[in-house]
């Protein structure tokens, strides 16, 4: 039996979402974090390189780590193997022309191969065969014309894979286009195809990219460090200007202008020196460890016990990323061994003993915002129930058992409101907030009552137990305020639990109970959502259906779930009402979303099986692109209306979770709002996201599909390894092309990764094995397997995909 292997994918539709402005998330910067928990074999990372095949690969003190999104594959040493790796503490890692990866280790080099899965601890013939000589290779670097670069102690060397053989670019006597020495600890190019040499003295010198001949040579940073003999590390920005430190000495971080061949030494507790047009810079820490640049040009310089010093050479500016405790958004240590930053903009952050720690402009794409408790300035209280917003265009948040706070949008402070506090008490229970068009914010409490509250003055009102259940009384109906909504013509209705409507009389300052004791309420007094439509009809949703009260007859319409009525509501608990900019009437219950369709007074739910998270739909809000935004206990959706080709309405759901930045899954009821810039805003119980809709632009990313692991029987086969007498895989499953097995080894499995870093958890799979059967199987990042029983003889083709 054969079958031939054809990994291929299907357009893969991500959507980013860039962050921007001063955000509750490490200023911004939000991380992820890969640790011994997730089978990485040690948290002290020595090393990162992502390698030509898409594998992230991770050296520690206690082996060597391929990394392919989900799960780790960990190389060590074995006593009992020839063709393990030599030692299990893993100082650098380089790729070689040929794809292999060289490994540096507390006991010497080896040579990994992909193909046979062999560490080759000899590595003479290998280097011969590259016209290398026999030495420790101390670097590898491809350049633009992908041809290599090879750094070793006896110079420097050029590998053109067009011979496949490397040439010595060394220091020549007499010549003095040649390097001035063979001396070399660093070499890296530059944008415009120079090469850069630093030498151990602290001599830099440019060489042209073509000739390899010398044409540039300064002893600026030689003098400046007194010519002393050092392990000094270069970087080179996308302004072609060289970022320059000492990996064995804590003496900071030089910056080489070489435009102007300007030498600006920063260090810690050292002000005064100034990049670009800012003010003076200074490091926190002066151990250096290693530098990188992100996609925005930002300068990240990875320090020991100093976090991450993030610097802005245009605006002449730093500050620093640092891990926090309570945040797990943060850095995982202030101790940074190296970064690697990979084609897809991911910066990778190794650190000592807290694992990986990584970072990319829109994986986490929901800022947030919380309390944080060393700063007196955020805010007072994560549980977050209610939005409204002032003229100025600050927020006012009612939270769930720490009062009002008032959002100052252009300082990014929240501010306890002490007003409300002192009559309503600082521990208070918000669930809703209007302000109305007299400018007073009304504030609607669980158990409080309701308030209104006009600069420093703040009015309570209460429910009356002397008053009768009557249309005329004058006390609000009950103290449980869920509901505060201001109408077209100004009227304010309060929606009570337990009490039923009341429409309060500014002039009167009395309420009267709407349908109390009335036959034409024919539901519930716990109303949860009130809506006024376009045609000025009221909308009022309650625990069992929806009273429409008509604006112009001032009848009573109610929608209610019949059994087995496939075109009614899906549930009579009403939790959220909505008017789109169509005019669509959205409603949100237990049960499911229903969209409203008055020419036929019907509704058509949606579910979990229609792409929802969750039955329960918390909140709805719309953008300005006409997508519906549903809060609900299991993410954020996005509900995109398109059009097929008969031109009828489609509906596609897009999902997010913590996975994307969410504080959590779970949003809170009432808990969503637009504001008048057009940002959305969620909030739950630990906080609330603020973001632009419009950010979210759709990108096509197409990461490679891999084979990862090949079993028999359950058991993983490795290249070259004998099942019931014969040997399946001559090379790794990853680098197979095709398989043939025995009629005994009719039990087998096939195992697949996308590697897609950013948010492999949202990768759904597409496989089949041609000859057997002819439809596309799924399989969701969970599984990743294809297993295969009892197949008849013959040639079979594995097809796998990404799916759409």
């Amino acid at each position: 039996m054969r079958f031939i292997l054809y990994i291929g994918s299907l357009s893969f539709l991500v959507v980013w979402g860039a962050i921007t402005g001063a955000f509750g998330q490490a200023n911004g910067y939000a991380f992820r974090q890969l640790t011994t928990s997730n089978g990485l074999s040690n948290n002290q990372v020595n090393c990162l390189m992502r390698d030509s095949r898409g594998f992230l690969w991770v050296g520690t003190m206690s082996g060597l780590n391929r990394y392919d999104g989900y799960s780790f594959r960990v190389f060590r040493h074995s006593l009992r193997d020839s063709t393990s790796i030599p030692n299990n503490y893993v100082n650098r890692l380089f790729e070689d022309p040929l794809g292999r990866i060289w490994v540096k280790t507390r006991t010497g080099d080896a040579v990994y191969d992909p193909a046979t899965e062999h560490f080759y601890r000899k590595t003479q013939p290998l280097l011969e065969a590259m016209g290398l000589p026999n030495t420790a290779i101390n670097g590898i670097q491809k350049d633009r014309q992908a041809n290599f670069w090879f750094l070793t102690p006896m110079g420097a060397y050029y590998y053109r894979t067009s011979t496949k053989r490397a040439e010595p670019v060394r220091h020549r006597a007499n010549d003095r286009n040649s390097p001035a020495d063979d001396s070399l600890v660093a070499l890296h190019q530059d944008r415009q195809g120079a090469v850069w040499f630093l030498h151990r003295s602290g001599l830099l010198e440019k060489l042209d990219g073509r000739t390899h001949r010398v044409v540039f040579r300064t002893a600026v940073f030689q003098v400046m460090n007194r010519n002393e003999r050092r392990e000094y590390r270069l970087f080179i920005d996308s302004d072609n200007d060289l970022w320059l430190f000492a990996n064995d000495d804590a003496r900071g971080v030089f910056y080489l202008n070489t435009k102007t061949n300007q030498l600006t030494h920063l260090q810690q507790n050292r002000p005064g020196q100034t990049i670009g047009s800012g003010g003076a810079i200074t490091l926190n820490n002066n151990v250096i460890r290693d530098i990188t640049q992100d996609e925005q040009g930002l300068i990240w310089i990875g320090t020991d016990h100093g976090g991450i010093n993030l610097i802005d050479k245009k605006k002449g500016t730093i500050r620093y990323l640092l891990h926090t405790p309570t945040d797990e958004t943060t850095l995982g240590q202030n101790s940074i061994y190296n970064f690697c930053r990979d084609t897809d903009g991911i910066i990778w952050v190794g650190t000592f003993k807290q694992g990986i720690s990584y970072y990319h402009k829109n994986s986490l794409r929901f800022p947030l915002y919380r309390h944080r408790f060393s700063d007196i300035n955020s805010l007072n209280h994560n549980d977050v129930n209610h939005f409204v917003e002032d003229k100025k265009g600050n927020l006012w948040i009612g939270t769930n058992g720490g009062g009002l706070c008032y959002f100052d949008r252009a300082t990014n402070r929240f501010t306890p409101s002490d007003a409300f506090a002192k009559a309503a008490g600082p521990n208070s229970v918000v669930v809703c907030l209007l302000i109305d068009h007299e400018q007073t914010l009304w504030v609607g409490t669980y158990l409080g009552g309701l308030y209104a509250i006009r600069g420093n003055r703040v009015t309570a009102y209460k429910h009356d137990t002397n008053d009768r259940p009557s249309a005329n009384a004058g006390s609000v109906a009950n103290n449980n305020i869920w509901e505060i909504f201001e109408d077209s013509q100004n009227n304010l209705w309060i929606g009570t639990l337990g009490g039923g409507l009341d429409r309060f009389d500014r002039a009167q300052q009395r309420f009267y109970h709407q349908w109390r004791g009335d036959d034409r309420l024919k539901s519930s007094n716990f109303i949860s959502s009130i809506l006024e439509d376009r045609s000025g009809n009221l909308w009022v949703g309650t625990s069992s259906g929806i009273n429409v009260i008509n604006s112009k007859t001032g009848e009573t319409r109610r929608h209610y779930n019949y059994t087995n009525d496939p075109k009614g509501l899906s549930n009579n608990n009403i939790i959220s009402l909505f008017e789109d900019s169509q005019g669509i009437i959205w409603v949100g219950t237990f049960e499911g979303l229903n969209r409203f369709d008055p020419k036929t007074n019907t509704f058509q739910a949606f579910r979990l099986e229609d792409g929802l998270p969750d039955n329960a739909i918390q909140t709805i809000v719309e953008d300005a692109n006409h997508a519906i935004w549903l809060g609900t206990p299991s993410g954020i959706s996005q509900l995109i209306i398109g059009r097929n080709g008969a031109r009828k309405p489609t509906y596609t759901f897009k999902n997010y979770d913590e996975s994307d930045g969410l504080p959590s899954r779970a949003f809170n009821q009432n808990a969503a709002f637009r504001t008048s810039r057009g940002e959305l805003i969620f909030g739950g119980a630990n906080g609330f996201t603020l973001f632009r809709p419009e950010t979210f632009k759709p990108s096509i990313v197409r990461p490679s599909v891999v084979l990862t692991d090949f079993e028999v029987f359950n058991n993983s086969v490795r290249p070259g390894q004998e099942v019931d007498g014969s040997v399946p895989l001559i090379k790794s499953i990853t680098e197979s092309k095709a398989i043939t097995l025995t009629h005994r080894q009719n039990v087998f499995s096939i195992e697949f990764a996308a590697l897609n870093f950013l948010h492999p958890e949202k990768v759904r799979y597409q496989y089949k094995l041609k000859g057997f059967n002819s439809n596309w199987l799924t399989a969701d990042s969970r599984v990743r397997r294809a297993t295969f029983t009892n197949l008849n003889p013959g040639d079979y083709v594995f097809k796998v995909r990404i799916a759409d």
